[in-house]
């Protein structure tokens, strides 16, 4: 259970030692800096809040190997000190949005949308066992009254599924060109037709090209064909969040012999929103096999520290995983990724099935059934495929209102966070809205029958040409224009508003400045004196205090409830 912020909570607390903090970014055209901006302001925020007043915010940069050119470039990166001799906090941002922006057309977009419902229809009984198996808590699944446990029991909901991947598939397509396709015809309407035309405009070039970007960020770094024009993206995009994640990691020094104090941090946590913590999380796969072959600097290929010949102990960490040690991720979309985009074997590729599931291991439970017979089993050798990173500690915070995240049901070892939002309408008053908006549509378009002859107009829509549609336009009136762009007016805001209270459910991007949230962060990842392992349990007390000292207290307003799922 997450806690009120406790005003003097940090009080005489700081961090042990010295402490890097990474975060990913996530979907949509996200600019430099705004993840680094976000996340460092709310996080001092909320300890000056509880009692650190005395925060120091530096500016520092960072000079970073090119690894393709050969030069360097400069990272910048924010620093927090409270006092001289105390160790600091620097928040590094690893940005990649410019690498998709404007790669993927509506046309690849519809392909990838495609290939991916096709997929689950062509796995709908393997979908269905697999959410079954591990008790998943999404809408495609009703849970037995009075418990959230995994049952082979728990009803599987077949109509929201394929009414789901039938309108991903056609209906928000089809709606996305019929707004287009409507506004470019109401454009040659006599006198009115240049708002529309405009309108048009807008909607082309700012809305479309956003939803393009959006789903194609998510279209282009799920892409696993190494076919594809997009895997050299989704490759660059994961390599640059390794190296981040290297230079944190890694000692300052080229060469050895190295000594315990050329490693930059004592402490290095990993943070990904939405899409970025998809990355963060493939990240981390992908260290574990660097260590395993030996090609992590400072580190043999068991994760201990090195100085090239002898195994070192630096202040109370001797392995990888005692420096990187926490993962955090809110708004993910992780157990949708291994819902709908896990790679499918077919029941004979069962070596290829072995192979997906030895090399992506970091905290991942079964997916795919364990081979029994043993002329069919793959041996995966423990130094090149065991699990360093297993026992971080990672917390992942999530909400309801929040279509994209979710519980992580398909993972181990993991301590799910349901922040409970409190979205500024409430659910019944969407439902109200949208029954309001549906009566206004049908009122108009009954009002459009009684005028004009709807028989006709319908035919003229479904199999017009371009010139009847002339010749019809050019038979209105100037009344009737006029009066004919008022009722397609009345449409669009009809469309409109229940998409503006949409979004104002949708709390996608409320985890930035909840404050409950990051006192959650400094006292289970930057507070601890020893390394944070995982725990089945979240701290149950207030935030920001100690444990022992965590009860009745004066609080600072939140506009957020919480409740933290084991």
């Amino acid at each position: 259970m997450l806690g009120e912020l406790h005003e003097s909570g940090f009080a005489g607390q700081w961090v042990p030692q010295d402490t890097a903090v990474l975060i990913v970014h996530g979907i949509g055209n996200k600019h430099p800096f705004d993840t680094l901006d976000q996340f460092a302001r709310t996080l001092v925020e909320t300890c000056r809040a509880s009692g650190r007043n005395a925060i120091t915010m530096t500016h520092f940069t960072a000079a970073k190997p090119s690894r393709g050119t050969g030069g360097f470039w400069y990272d910048n990166f924010i620093r927090l000190t409270f006092g001289p001799q105390q160790p600091r906090v620097d928040i590094y941002e690893y940005y990649w949005a410019y690498q998709t922006g404007d790669k993927a057309s509506l046309s690849d977009i519809q392909n990838w949308v495609t290939n991916v419902t096709g997929g689950a229809r062509r796995f709908y009984r393997d979908n269905a066992e697999f959410g079954r198996q591990y008790g998943d808590s999404s809408p495609f699944f009703a849970k037995k009254p009075g418990g959230n446990t995994p049952s082979p029991h728990t009803n599987f909901r077949s109509f929201r599924y394929w009414f789901f991947i039938t309108t991903v598939a056609h209906v928000i397509p089809a709606t996305l060109g019929a707004v287009t396709g409507t506004l470019r015809f109401l454009s040659r309407i006599p006198i009115v037709g240049w708002g529309f035309d405009w309108l048009l405009h807008q909607v082309e070039e700012r809305e479309v090209t956003a939803i393009a970007n959006v789903i194609g960020d998510i279209a282009i770094y799920n892409t696993t064909d190494a076919k594809s024009k997009f895997y050299a993206v989704r490759k660059a995009i994961l390599d640059g969040a390794v190296n981040a994640l290297r230079y944190l990691l890694e000692p300052v020094k080229a060469t050895g012999p190295y000594l315990p104090e050329d490693w930059p941090y004592g402490r290095v946590i990993l943070a990904g929103h939405s899409l970025g913590s998809q990355i963060s999380f493939d990240a981390i796969n992908r260290l574990n096999h660097l260590v395993h072959q030996g090609e992590l600097r400072g580190c043999d290929n068991e994760g201990y520290f090195t100085d090239g010949t002898a195994r070192l102990k630096l202040q109370n960490m001797k392995h990888i995983s005692d420096t990187l040690c926490g993962l955090v991720t809110f708004g993910s979309p992780l157990d949708k990724m291994a819902f709908f985009f896990r790679e499918q074997t077919e029941k004979d590729e069962y070596l290829r099935r072995q192979l997906i599931e030895h090399f992506h291991g970091f905290k991942q439970r079964p997916w795919s059934e364990r081979e029994t017979d043993p002329s069919k089993r793959l041996v995966a050798p423990p130094q090149l495929f065991s699990r360093l990173f297993d026992d971080i500690r990672w917390r992942n915070y999530y909400d309801r209102g929040d279509l994209v995240s979710g519980a992580l049901d398909y993972y181990q070892k993991v301590v799910n966070v349901d922040c409970r939002f409190r979205p500024s309408m409430s659910l019944g008053e969407f439902y109200v809205v949208l029954a309001l908006c549906l009566a206004v549509a049908a009122l108009v378009f009954a009002w459009m029958a009684l005028i004009w002859n709807a028989r006709q107009w319908l035919l003229l829509f479904l199999k017009g040409t371009g010139a009847e549609w002339m010749t019809k336009l050019r038979e209105l009136s100037v009344a009737d224009a006029w009066l004919l762009g008022f009722c397609v007016l009345l449409l669009v805001v009809a469309a409109a508003v229940p998409l503006a209270a949409f979004a104002a459910r949708f709390t996608h991007s409320n985890y930035w400045g909840c404050r409950r949230m990051f006192a959650d962060i400094v006292d289970e990842f930057l507070l601890p004196s020893q390394p944070p392992r995982h725990t089945t349990q979240s701290t149950v007390a207030p935030a920001g205090q100690p444990t022992e000292a965590r009860a009745a207290s004066a609080t600072t307003e939140c506009p957020h409830s919480h409740r933290a799922a084991g």
